[in-house]
């Protein structure tokens, strides 16, 4: 057992009695003074023993010694480990007056430390939730719409197919208007050519009736003209 002027978490433990959280917890509540100091493996809490007078842990009078296996205490240990429930026992005749009023009350903190840490994460699962529940509304939603826009899709490519159907048969109508207005021009030029053949056949009928009546009359008509 060595003697020191500062004492780490688990060597004041040792002197006190009380658990190493204990210890922890009552720096943390600011119910005892403790300086951070460089270690063997980093930074670490040193409590003096004047601190540990102070806080009511410790007599003034007798020897003092360090707990045996003493093992230094990181700041990030400090903050990140759970803090274990001290068992509740009979006093301790090494622990002074109201050491057992320090354990309740460093009990309660622990406790009360959890309660918030328990009720932060309480209130981060539930904003989690309601963040899932809105992304999953807002899925459904666009499903939703994708689906709609599919249907106006699938109806716009039918009118676009039955517009298409309409031009070709347009276009085929306008090819057979085309071809029968040809076919129409045709046909009046045969019947131009027809009536003038017509006229021309009327023309030499006349002629030939004339012809006919002259051959037929007889000589001395010819001079009564």
């Amino acid at each position: 057992m060595r003697q020191s002027q500062t004492y780490t978490i688990s060597e004041a433990a040792g002197l006190t009695g009380l658990h190493r959280n204990t210890i922890r917890t009552k720096i943390r509540l600011s119910q005892l003074e403790a300086t951070v100091q460089q270690g063997k493996f980093g930074e670490e809490y040193r409590i003096s023993r004047e601190a540990l007078i102070r806080a009511g842990l410790l007599s003034g009078a007798g020897p003092l010694e360090e707990a045996e296996d003493a093992e230094p205490v990181y700041e990030a240990d400090l903050v990140e480990r759970t803090p274990e429930p001290e068992a509740p026992g009979p006093e301790s005749p090494s622990e002074p007056n109201g050491s057992v009023l320090a354990s309740t009350v460093a009990a309660l903190g622990d406790l009360y430390q959890r309660h918030e840490h328990a009720m932060f994460r309480l209130g981060y699962l539930q904003g989690e939730l309601e963040r899932v529940k809105a992304l999953a509304e807002n899925a459904e939603s666009l499903q939703k719409d994708n689906e709609e826009r599919g249907q106006q899709l699938n109806a716009l490519k039918q009118a676009l197919a039955e517009k298409e159907a309409q031009a070709a048969e347009t276009e085929r109508v306008q090819r057979e208007l085309e071809t029968a207005r040809a076919q129409l021009r045709e046909m009046e030029a045969l019947r131009h050519d027809l009536d003038r053949l017509k006229s021309l056949a009327e023309q030499q009928e006349s002629t030939i009736g004339e012809l006919e009546a002259a051959v037929k009359r007889p000589f001395w008509q010819f001079w009564k003209r």
